[in-house]
This record gives C-alpha cells, structure tokens and sequence, in this order.
C-alpha cells in the first residue's frame, strides 16, 4: 500500500497490509512482463494515533493493464507509539 504523510508525533506505522494480497490482472505479455506489482491509491496517515482500515483503489499505471476483478482492496494500519 501506498501510505501519505505521518501519523501524529510520538506514533509510527508499524504494520500495513492489503486484502486481498493478489490481484488477476491482463494485458499485453510486453506489457506485463515489465510488471512486477502494482499500488493502491495513496492513502493519508497524516496525524494518526490508532488503527484503522481503509478501502482503495487499486493503482495500475500502464493504461495498457487492466485489473480482472475487484479494483478495491482493504488496507489494515497499524499505528504504534514510537519507542524513542
């Protein structure tokens, strides 16, 4: 996941993970051979104290690429006080 900003002083993120991990997508072998993975949207963690889910957009940038199925995944954070 695509992460923007920081959470409020004195927290991290200590964990971020999309659901579903994979996603089928087609195209042109030219094209998905140059393709190792691809983003979500930029989500704002900008100020956080605390977890929290997020629904995005999948991000594919070679117009030429398409996604099969869902073009959302479910993004879990984990926002940690820092040890410092």
């Amino acid at each position: 996941p695509r992460l923007d900003g920081a959470p409020a002083p004195g927290f991290v993120v200590s964990h971020a993970e999309a659901s579903p991990k994979q996603v089928e997508i087609q195209g042109p072998a030219s094209h998905l051979d140059r393709l190792s993975a691809v983003s979500t949207e930029a989500i704002s963690v900008e100020g956080k104290e605390g977890d929290f889910n997020q629904n995005v957009n999948i991000d594919v940038e070679d117009s030429a690429v398409r996604l099969v199925r869902s073009t959302s995944v479910k993004v879990s954070i984990r926002i940690r006080r820092s040890s410092e």
